[in-house]
């Protein structure tokens, strides 16, 4: 946070101390996720202080972590920052490219979890059904056998 506080007051150097500083923490934790987090911070300094070539190569390292360890949600935003980044350095084709994938990782994280939804709705419909079933079964046996009581009596 204190890295965020800084950057947005235009102090690069302190904002860049605090954000290694949790890099730094994260790396000992093997905190994957964290270390993208931070990466993507670093990566957004470097970017303001217009050293693109360092600010790619923090991008490429967050990049490599999300794919790596499957995190498509991490991977979407490292996309998006490379789009930011690439349109900084008015290079919009690759600006675009970078949109495009980070769209097409949205939709497919959309589309499984919309998968998921589903699936849990068909596994409770089927437990549902089946519990129908059980019963209907059980209140035809019963009331089979005590139709059978009633003709043995006459």
């Amino acid at each position: 946070m204190l890295s965020k506080v800084y950057r947005a007051q235009h102090k690069y150097p302190q904002a860049k101390w605090f954000i290694i500083q949790s890099n730094m923490l994260s790396r000992a934790k093997n905190d994957n996720q964290n270390i993208i987090v931070s990466l993507l911070e670093l990566a957004a300094i470097k970017t303001d202080i217009k050293d693109y070539t360092l600010a790619m190569r923090d991008l490429n390292e967050a990049l490599m972590i999300s794919l790596k360890n499957h995190y498509p949600h991490q991977e979407s935003e490292v996309q998006l920052h490379y789009a930011l980044l690439y349109n900084i350095m008015r290079n919009h084709a690759k600006a675009d490219i970078a949109l495009k994938r980070h769209d097409a990782i949205e939709d497919s994280i959309k589309k499984s979890e919309e998968a998921r939804i589903m699936a849990k709705m068909n596994a409770k419909d089927s437990v549902q059904q089946a519990k129908k079933k059980f019963y209907t079964i059980s209140n035809k046996k019963l009331y089979k056998t005590a139709s059978s009581k009633r003709i043995a009596s006459l």
